[in-house]
């Protein structure tokens, strides 16, 4: 197995069988440079490599160079000196190069370029001898497949971008925090079928689609994982969050009949804006642990049929779709919500938190006038306040309490329309409800 590092934006210089040059090696710097020259037998030719992103020219000094003023491009330049004595490279370093290019790729760090693009059997390297100015940008300009790529080391802040290309990953992925990822509308997709594989993002926001497609292997989070403007796709095989927090500002979503496995440990799941969450495939396992997925905008929650452990609904307006359970769903405090629960579901419930306050009131309705149904699994009371109901059926009755200040607007069913506070007992063992006084 075979290791690509990165040396775009570079020169390296070859001594030829007779020509041999003082300066040989890795040139990195930008203008010019004095190449002092060494001949064994007078006339002959020497080598400059320019990685991707390069141009540069040669011009006679004490040696004639031949065709001088020299122009040089990215690859492998021949360059004939009429003998010893200097002569003068400038090098231009650009800002951009691409990956599907040979000359962005070495065998060594910091060695010539002009070897093989990465496969999916080569792990691919950036490091300190990768990038030689401020920002300069290595873009995916063809789906890149790649064993591991580690970014440690990486210096003068690079950015990698791959917008609607793919970064195929069978390995594992560690980014930097002093780069910058951005691949709108692109994709880093984990497809390893033979290796469990991890993801480290060092505090790295990355804008690009995550696509988890391991099958029958795992991909695990090592720290936190931050999204802009982009998804994160559980396609097949497991995703271990490992108790990291995450947040996205797009979707979390879960489809397709491959088998998967979804371990959420203690993680935090932020979904910010009008992101959201949505299980439309088969075959999932969820182990949701002690997580709490939380919305925070207008985003939808799409639970599929599965059982989450705490859901917080923290926006104006939610919608929930579905036949899901839950330890517990809360929405949030002091907040005016429309929670619209889709027709003909079911929300199993161990915790409710519904209860709005004076002048955030929370309404609870359907998506249509079919009705909707909470179950209470609890085994205690529910007591609320300040909710205005529409269609919704509670279940174990008479122990559902909406409070003086809530609504009966139309439909509903189980509901005690006093607070929890106002009951009295009968010694039969029903409670009898009291009157304001």
């Amino acid at each position: 197995m075979a290791t690509r590092y990165a040396v775009p934006f570079q020169a390296f210089i070859t001594d030829g069988a007779v020509i041999t040059c003082a300066e040989a090696g890795r040139i990195a710097t930008a203008g010019n440079t004095t190449l002092n020259l060494s001949s064994t037998n007078g006339a002959g030719d020497f080598t400059i490599t320019l990685g991707s992103g390069c141009t540069g020219t040669v011009t006679s000094g004490t040696a004639t160079i031949t065709g001088s003023v020299l122009a040089l491009t990215a690859g492998a330049n021949t360059v004939t000196s009429n003998g010893a004595g200097d002569c003068t490279l400038n090098l231009t370093l650009g800002t951009a190069a691409n990956t599907n290019d040979v000359n962005t790729w070495s065998l060594a760090s910091g060695g010539v370029s002009g070897a093989a693009i990465p496969t999916a059997t080569e792990d691919v390297v950036f490091d300190a001898n990768s990038f030689t100015a401020a920002s300069q940008v290595l873009t995916v300009d063809a789906t890149l497949n790649v064993l591991d790529m580690d970014w440690t080391g990486a210096t003068n802040t690079p950015q990698l971008s791959f917008a609607s290309k793919s970064i195929n990953i069978y390995g594992d992925a560690t980014f930097i925090l002093a780069m910058s990822v951005n691949g709108y509308l692109g994709s880093l997709y984990f497809l390893s079928t033979t290796i469990d594989q991890a993801l480290t993002t060092n505090g790295q926001t990355i804008v690009g689609r995550i696509q988890v497609n391991c099958t029958g292997q795992k991909l695990t989070l090592v720290d936190g994982l931050a999204l802009s403007a982009s998804t994160i796709y559980h396609n097949s095989g497991e995703f271990d969050t490992n108790n990291q927090t995450i947040t996205t500002d797009s979707a979390v979503i879960i489809q397709g009949a491959g088998v998967k496995v979804l371990t959420l440990g203690s993680s935090v799941i932020t979904l910010t804006g009008a992101a959201s969450w949505n299980y439309s495939g088969s075959n999932l396992t969820l182990n949701a642990g002690t997580s709490t997925i939380k919305l925070t905008g207008t985003g939808t929650f799409g639970g599929g049929g599965l059982t989450y452990n705490n859901v917080e609904l923290n926006g104006t307006a939610h919608t929930i779709s579905g036949d899901n359970t839950f330890a517990q769903l809360t929405l949030k405090a002091d907040t005016t919500q429309t929670i619209t629960f889709t027709d003909g579901t079911t929300q199993t419930i161990t915790t409710p938190v519904f209860t709005g306050s004076s002048g955030k009131v929370k309404t609870l309705t359907g998506s249509g006038t079919a009705g909707w149904k909470v179950v209470n699994t609890g085994g205690v009371y529910v007591d609320n306040d300040y909710i205005s109901v529409s269609y919704g059926t509670v279940y174990p009755e008479d122990i559902w309490y909406a409070g003086y200040n809530s609504v009966n607007t139309v439909g509903n069913s189980g509901w005690l329309w006093i607070p929890y506070a106002n009951r009295a007992r009968r010694s039969a063992g029903w409670w009898l409800l009291s009157r304001r006084r």
